[in-house]
């Protein structure tokens, strides 16, 4: 369902990575989670 350009999938990321969020407040649904999680340690 979602992929590397998702407009939520970025954002998830962008807040990873500015230090306000982290992997474990992200919903787990559909395969967000693991989509975002891929994007972040390639």
């Amino acid at each position: 369902m979602f992929n590397e350009n998702s407009k939520l999938v970025q954002d998830y990321v962008l807040l990873i990575n500015n230090g306000k969020k982290t992997i474990d407040d992200i919903p787990i649904f559909s395969n967000l989670r693991e989509v975002v999680s891929s994007v972040i340690t390639n």
